[in-house]
């Protein structure tokens, strides 16, 4: 009798697991909206808090989780002429924002008010900087990376929450190949994670992965296969999962429906790579929505990878754009684009 009960209990347990296993991941569009005629790249996404920020100092924030976004302007205080690249939200009312710009035009901007007011807490100090993007451990401790001024990887560490900066100084700082460099196409060619890891991605003449395991400390170099070796070309977008399992995403900007070596999948503790060779032109930003569904945009659209990025699909509802946000926790993503062009999805399964 006991067999038996265990038997039955099995298979019960077995005809309520399999309908979730068998379920597909779905993106549906919530919202779409044109906000101003601005170009958003800057994107962040924590806190139940979105914030998209773009040219001409253009920044919006709102709530996550309304099914309509009440959208405020917060750029009542910058310097109305700002690129904004990057967003980086450090609490409930604490956010920084990244503008992009050769020199004094590469500035970091400080609230913590939620947008009432802000700070102007660094500008770039060499005349060939052009800010990247940034990205934290935590609301302390983190790094943004520039365009070289000199033959080596140039970075600068905050612990203090972007209220101060300062440049890597390591000895072991990756040295360039040329004209290598970052873009600054949707602030995620730097990604900080699991307290003391660092992946950044290059572009132009060479595309290469720079990885640190204790903080910028120390590196080492991964070549990729992604194309490269023109100005326009490389890693524009890197995305990372606590097991050093990664994505990026980049191409050729001057001819993004150009498909092929677009896209590819790393190990950061290993040298290997693999390319997608998909069917996807270039892209400004990827991320992982789990550690299997993987969204990608850029100017030649959005595609959606439901297994690893082994196969793509052109999500047609969602459009072209420059950047993305995810909050795991509502599963409620963001997109913003050219034109102030904006959207909300989420993420939903279906049989």
């Amino acid at each position: 009798m006991r067999n038996i009960l265990i038997l039955c209990l099995c298979l019960l347990s077995a005809c309520y697991i399999k309908p979730t296993m068998n379920k597909v991941p779905n993106l549906s569009v919530i919202d779409k909206q044109v906000l101003n005629n601005a170009s958003y790249r800057g994107l962040g996404c924590k806190y139940d808090v979105v914030v998209f920020a773009g040219s001409n100092s253009s920044v919006y924030k709102a709530e996550v989780g309304n099914t309509k976004l009440n959208y405020l302007s917060i750029s009542n205080n910058l310097s109305d002429s700002l690129e904004l690249r990057d967003v980086a939200i450090l609490s409930k009312d604490t956010y920084l924002l990244m503008s992009a710009g050769e020199g004094e035009s590469s500035q970091i901007w400080r609230t913590e008010n939620g947008g009432k007011s802000w700070t102007k807490t660094y500008s770039a100090e060499y005349a060939k900087a052009f800010f990247d993007g940034f990205d934290f451990f935590d609301n302390k401790h983190g790094f943004l990376v520039s365009d070289p001024i000199d033959e080596y990887l140039y970075l600068l560490e905050t612990i203090d929450g972007g209220k101060s900066w300062k440049r890597v100084q390591s000895k072991s700082l990756p040295k360039l190949k040329g004209k290598e460099y970052g873009f600054a196409a949707s602030g995620s060619s730097l990604k900080c994670f699991d307290k003391n890891k660092i992946v950044i991605g290059t572009g132009g003449e060479a595309a290469r992965l720079f990885i640190s395991e204790d903080a910028g400390a120390s590196w080492k170099v991964q070549e990729t296969l992604i194309q490269q070796g023109k100005t326009s070309k490389g890693i524009f977008s890197i995305d990372v999962l606590d097991n050093g399992i990664g994505i990026a995403a980049g191409g050729d900007y001057s001819i993004d429906t150009l498909a092929g070596k677009n896209i590819f999948s790393f190990n950061m503790q290993r040298n290997n790579h693999t390319m997608h060779n998909d069917v996807v032109g270039y892209k400004s930003c990827i991320k992982f929505l789990n550690n299997k569904v993987i969204l990608t945009t850029g100017t030649s659209g959005t595609n959606l990878s439901i297994n690893k990025g082994n196969d793509w699909k052109t999500h047609t509802e969602l459009g072209a754009y420059h950047s993305i946000a995810f909050d795991s926790n509502n599963q409620i993503g963001f997109l913003s684009g050219a034109e102030g062009k904006i959207c909300q999805f989420i993420l939903n399964f279906k049989n």
